[in-house]
């Protein structure tokens, strides 16, 4: 097992299951966990509302209001879950070598982005091209790094305890109680046949065939080796 580390900092396009992730693991004695406090007007202010930059002054702020509130906490570790982290993990690795875990769940995009499309957060006229543009920095790209932990939806869904053993030793946490991750992750897969258009589909496996490659969700994967591998899914499973 990994030696432990006080910060966990969970990443991920939305619509891919990392909230479901992050409250499975508020379940672990020596966590405490925190929802996107670092969104606007909540815990930690708005040092990631930064979307369209990075400022290298953000990483130590955040080391620093993580530590005030573990400590606070009396627990272990923090964890805390905001979709932007993955966007800067490599930020944060530069900056703090050392100092967090990284953890970046990723899904089917083509299920990810069929329940993207169905919140209220976008409009209707999202193009197709902003989505996938979406699902590659936030999950694609992130998820492969060498020192990022990636999380398969799908796996956590179908083996969870296989998968949250797996996870919980890379984070260096060890538990016997893998019951946290019954039911942490809804069996949603395949669901963007009944939402998506075949001409979306279709436009979405184009534009994301490299990735979907890479991570196996068309052919073989490859290689990746953390808490997200397992066989390939094939059009059965999806």
């Amino acid at each position: 097992m990994k030696q432990e580390c006080r910060f966990v900092l969970i990443g991920g396009s939305g619509r891919c299951g990392s909230t479901a992730l992050g409250q499975t693991l508020s379940k672990h004695p020596s966590v405490a966990y925190v929802h996107e406090g670092f969104r606007k007007r909540r815990l930690f202010g708005s040092y990631l509302d930064c979307e369209r930059r990075w400022d290298d002054r953000i990483a130590p702020v955040i080391h620093e209001e993580m530590e005030k509130v573990r400590a606070s906490s009396g627990k272990k570790v923090l964890v805390e879950k905001s979709p932007q982290h993955s966007r800067w993990f490599h930020h944060y690795h530069r900056l703090l070598p050392g100092c967090f875990r990284y953890v970046c769940m990723f899904r089917d995009p083509l299920d990810t982005i069929a329940s993207l499309k169905s919140q209220k957060w976008w409009n209707e006229l999202t193009s197709i091209q902003f989505f996938c543009d979406w699902w590659r920095d936030y999950s694609a790209i992130p998820s492969r790094l060498p020192y990022v932990i990636p999380v398969r939806y799908e796996h956590l869904a179908k083996s969870p305890h296989e998968t949250g053993k797996k996870l919980l030793a890379d984070l260096g946490l060890g538990c016997d109680d893998l019951s946290m991750f019954d039911d942490s992750t809804p069996d949603h897969m395949g669901k963007w046949k009944k939402s998506l258009t075949g001409a979306e589909a279709d436009e979405i496996v184009q534009r994301l065939k490299p990735e979907m490659e890479a991570l196996g969700y068309l052919g073989e994967p490859a290689g990746l080796t953390s808490a997200g591998t397992g066989p390939t899914l094939d059009a059965a499973d999806r």
